[in-house]
């Protein structure tokens, strides 16, 4: 798994730091791509919890919002038949954050790419988008153990 990570101190107020990584799962998009939404996340990710605030389909759709603990989502875009979703999570008073994934196919299954744009609101914010930046590639590494698992058994893997 290549996970290519640069951090970006930028100007204004706020710190933005990048994070780009790459999943390879070795099933088909049409699989993968769906798992990419806050309801189907609970089906493989151990832990995930959300709050739906809108969606017409009730599932990922572009300009649906959910929450999670501490954070507001909204979908910016959703590209089903290009397999992409972007998502911006706002942690008020600390950080926002701009999530984007697209699965492509290959020869042996999908590859993910996943692009975390992360931007401090306050003082408090730079640490945290720091810990974030340094705790992605092992997010990365988890989600793509978690997708295969889901996959090959129909189970959630057990979070470490």
């Amino acid at each position: 798994m290549t996970m290519p990570s640069s951090a970006t101190l930028s100007g204004g107020n706020g710190k933005r730091l990048t994070s780009a990584h790459i999943l390879r799962i070795p099933f088909p998009v049409d699989q993968v791509f769906p798992l990419f939404c806050p309801v189907r996340e609970q089906d493989w990710l151990d832990g995930w919890a959300y709050d739906m605030r809108y969606s017409a389909s009730g599932i990922a759709e572009e300009h649906c919002v959910f929450t999670t603990e501490g954070a507001i989502w909204v979908a910016t875009a959703y590209r089903p038949e290009h397999g992409h979703v972007a998502y911006l999570r706002v942690e008020p008073a600390l950080a926002v954050t701009h999530l984007a994934i697209t699965c492509r196919p290959t020869n042996d299954g999908t590859t993910v790419d996943l692009g975390y744009r992360f931007t401090s609101l306050t003082p408090d914010g730079d640490a945290h988008i720091m810990a974030r930046q340094q705790a992605s590639t092992a997010v990365a590494a988890w989600f793509e153990r978690a997708i295969i698992h889901y996959l090959s058994t129909g189970t959630r893997l057990p979070k470490p």
